[in-house]
């Protein structure tokens, strides 16, 4: 696998061929949804299959977008799936608080199940996310195919429906969002914090923010289940170490922040301007448009740098998905940092993971952190007990080494500062690896630990 730097610049390259014209000579002008998608349908046109074009102007015909509506969630649903009430519910109403709308698309992308087997279970989901809805208007779109289709193409037909209707509807500067079926919990005003950025700021292509597995913003535990996983939130504590350390320019030498599947939302316009979403990307379809975007307001610039006029990352609109993909790395001793490359979305389907049977094989395992090693114990003796120093210390070197961070004493030590350990003897290999020895945990992540023991929210690191 390349590293970081070539992975992101080659893809950066692979999107400069689909940008519009319009951008191409004007990279820092306003877009306008109405030309660029008028461009972009006649650039795809040419590109698809007439039997895809002709599917996906059907499909458009059948989403009700609402009169003054700004603002769409667009969210594929594998056929298996069987949604979060709680989660999806508070995701429903948070786009219709902002005068919005969410479109599902039911789809066997895997193409695993008949045509009489995908439409039972097809209706199926269509009366499970209505009831979910309840009072609030939603679009179900299914699509049978018996061909396996990428991610990218599943997200890429379902925005161009959405970008169809948004056209014949005559809106002037719609947004998109890009999120999943299987949120657990997001805030009450999700959408009405991305639309009134937007707004805002006429200029901005895209918004970014932190998806959270099993746990939120600060920590809080959104699984509802009573097993607890504490080497899940450790895990999702060092995810966001990385990611902050790619913002900050620390890991690349540039600002940068990746657009994730579940939470990236876009103009419209400059959806169509860097051309889609990448029908070929089985993994990191979420990566192409990021990248596209960056680059494509830059493009003599090699690097697709986060640059803040037209591309931003807000922490306030987060998301917190099902962990299950993440606890099934966990258990196979993977860093989550590799759970997609562990077992993609083309390998294996959300829908096939078990949740609560994952946190039952996790609690089983004696090995791993478990709520009993915490429960009753003082912050001394969480920080001095030899089996939590030994598994921190192995997820921060499973976390670092899965992460594309070639070994830098200055990463190294923004890393440990962040993720909470301290007075570490750092041994590093030829190939960039990094091995703790000693390592002794910081105040910050003891504390982290005792209060996810008393089940009571956990604040940041940088709280305490």
């Amino acid at each position: 696998m390349p590293d970081t730097t070539e992975y992101l610049i080659s893809k950066a390259k692979e999107t400069i061929p689909l940008f519009s014209r319009r951008i191409t000579e004007h990279p820092c002008s306003l877009l306008s949804f109405e030309m660029e998608f008028t461009e972009y349908k006649a650039r795809k046109t040419q590109l698809q299959q007439r039997d895809v074009v002709r599917n996906i102007e059907a499909m458009s015909k059948e989403i009700n977008i609402p009169k003054q509506c700004s603002i769409i969630s667009a969210i594929p649903v594998h056929i298996l799936e069987i949604p979060n009430e709680i989660g999806l519910k508070e995701h429903i109403l948070s786009l219709s608080r902002a005068g919005g709308t969410t479109v599902f698309f039911i789809n066997d992308a895997s193409a695993k199940l008949p045509e009489d087997e995908f439409k039972f279970h097809a209706q199926r989901l269509r009366v499970a996310l209505r009831k979910i809805a309840g009072s609030t208007p939603v679009s179900i779109l299914s699509e049978y195919s018996p061909f396996v289709r990428s991610i990218g193409a599943i997200r890429g037909i379902l925005s161009d429906a959405v970008m169809h209707a948004c056209y014949k509807c005559k809106l002037n500067d719609p947004i998109m969002l890009s999120n999943d079926v299987d949120v657990i919990r997001c805030p009450p005003n999700y959408a009405i914090m991305i639309r009134d950025i937007f707004f805002a700021d006429p200029l901005l292509d895209i918004i970014t923010g932190p998806v959270y597995y099993g746990y939120g913003f600060d920590g809080e535990r959104y699984l509802d289940a009573g097993h607890v996983a504490p080497e899940l939130m450790l895990q999702n504590r060092f995810r966001s170490t990385y990611l902050e350390s790619l913002r900050n320019g620390v890991a690349l030498g540039w600002p940068y922040s990746n657009g994730e599947g579940a939470n990236k939302a876009f103009r419209m316009a400059a959806l169509c301007a860097v051309g889609g979403y990448c029908h070929d990307a089985f993994v990191d379809e979420d990566e192409y448009v990021a990248v596209g975007m960056y680059k494509m307001r830059v493009p003599h610039d090699p690097r697709p740098r986060l640059n803040a006029k037209h591309a931003r990352y807000e922490a306030a609109i987060w998301r917190a998905t099902d962990p299950r993909r993440q606890l099934r790395a966990i258990i196979n001793s993977i860093s989550i940092q590799r759970s997609w490359d562990y077992e993609s979305f083309a390998t294996v389907t959300g829908s096939e993971i078990d949740t609560m049977s994952l946190l039952r094989t996790y609690s089983a395992l004696p090995e791993r952190i478990q709520l009993e090693d915490l429960a009753g114990r003082s912050p001394a003796e969480i920080g001095r007990n030899p089996k939590i120093v030994r598994r921190v210390s192995r997820l921060f070197e499973e976390g670092y080494n899965s992460s594309w961070l070639a070994y830098d004493q200055a990463k190294v030590e923004w890393f440990l500062n962040d993720f909470g350990l301290c007075n570490a003897n750092l041994v590093h290999g030829a190939n960039g690896g990094v091995t703790l020895h000693s390592a002794q945990l910081a105040p910050a992540l003891v504390r982290s630990l005792v209060l996810l023991a008393e089940e009571r929210p956990i604040g940041t690191f940088a709280s305490y």
